[in-house]
């Protein structure tokens, strides 16, 4: 999928409409037939389509994750129209729940992932910022509740988070307090991220292909 031509192109020329359509066709017609083919040498059987249920959750992952780049970059009514036609083929699939919860901000489809993972740092980071976003409108009556769960979250995600990582949490915490218009907290956690927090080292690749450690945020 990511060696053609057409979908690098419509990237880069912005074009998210047709990207999608791309993804959109590769993930319901293409992937089910180069799968259909791996497992069968018979050419009469192969013509069959696959069920997304049985295609292989590796390669569907990077097609989840290529069309919430898209989501990110540009909103229409007909992605999230088409993400709402898989969950129904696919109520399980927890890439599909993310996707949801990312394109419309609802912390209902992030909670139904979060019942099965509640290990994992990124879903209570995501559910902190739907909170956040949720009590900073004019036309919610508890507002402080609502901000009292977002920090909640916060706080789950600080404690999943990995220790060596500091500064990331520190400065997700920062920016959280920022929104939400704590700007007293927002600066003590954006001052430890500048003065107290290891910088992490990152690998990178020299003008000669050689690799070298350099400070992640110079």
């Amino acid at each position: 999928m990511f060696t053609s031509l057409l979908f690098f192109a419509s990237i880069k020329a912005r074009d998210y409409t047709l990207a999608f359509d791309f993804l959109r066709f590769y993930m319901t017609f293409t992937l089910p037939r180069i799968t259909k083919g791996r497992e069968s040498t018979e050419s009469a059987s192969a013509q069959a389509l696959l069920p997304q249920s049985h295609l292989p959750t590796e390669n569907l992952n990077y097609v989840y994750a290529a069309m919430n780049f898209i989501l990110c970059q540009h909103q229409s009514v007909n992605y999230h129209r088409f993400i709402m036609r898989q969950l129904v083929k696919l109520p399980d699939c927890d890439s599909l729940h993310i996707i949801s919860g990312n394109n419309s901000m609802v912390t209902g489809e992030y909670f139904m992932v979060w019942l099965k993972h509640q290990d994992n740092p990124l879903l209570a980071f995501l559910i902190a910022l739907t909170f956040a976003h949720i009590s900073c409108k004019k036309d919610i009556s508890s507002r402080h509740v609502v901000g009292l769960r977002a920090l909640a979250f916060m706080s789950k995600y600080s404690n999943l988070r990995s220790p060596f990582l500091s500064q990331e949490i520190e400065y997700n915490i920062g920016r959280l307090f920022h929104q939400m218009g704590i700007l007293s907290n927002a600066i003590r956690c954006y001052e430890r991220v500048l003065y107290e927090c290891p910088t992490p080292m990152i690998l990178t690749e020299g003008p000669h292909g050689e690799r070298r450690e350099e400070l992640a945020m110079k």
